[in-house]
């Protein structure tokens, strides 16, 4: 398994899925602020058995809603 060194860039538009942890790192949220959003659905995320994978592009859609426009 390669290890990622999070002191490291991470170019997350050629990494395809994401893990939770670089998920989190991305949007700049704790592990338990991403994990309470999967709970509400408020972000998408695929399920296979107990690993967790994010399509950036899907969650970054999916908060276009919380996008507060100006008057």
């Amino acid at each position: 398994m390669k290890h990622v060194n999070f002191q490291e860039k991470i170019d997350f538009r050629t990494q395809g899925l994401l893990s939770r942890k670089e998920m989190a790192r991305y949007l700049s949220i704790s592990q338990r602020k991403l994990s309470t959003m999967m709970t509400n659905r408020e972000i998408p995320f695929i399920k296979i058995g107990r690993l967790v994978r994010f399509n950036l592009g899907h969650v970054l859609d999916a908060l276009q809603r919380f996008t507060i426009e100006a008057d």
